[in-house]
């Protein structure tokens, strides 16, 4: 910042994007809520190319590929990653 004349001291917190795991689904809002997190999943996937080339500078920053150690995939958004997955919300 133009205004900053001295070094400061910054904190960098990495953004991540967490779920509850809806498995196994006990009752209808439990199946819904995964399929809405597994449709999450398949719309970033499918859209990362255009969201780091269109959207928000930060999405450039985005590494699917960095999951902290020891943080499981939930199996609702791996449903989503499936090439098969339909949509259970489907677009306007």
């Amino acid at each position: 910042y133009p205004m900053v004349d001295a070094d400061v001291s910054v904190l960098a917190v990495r953004t991540l994007l967490m779920a509850y795991d809806f498995r196994p689904p006990v009752n209808s809002y439990h199946r819904a809520s995964c399929a809405a997190i597994a449709d999450v999943a398949q719309v970033i996937l499918s859209r990362m190319d255009a969201l780091k080339a269109q959207g928000h500078a930060k999405w450039r920053a985005v590494d699917l590929t960095a999951i902290p150690e020891g943080w499981p995939i939930s199996d609702c958004a791996m449903d989503g990653l499936d090439p098969g997955h339909v949509l259970a919300c489907p677009g306007p």
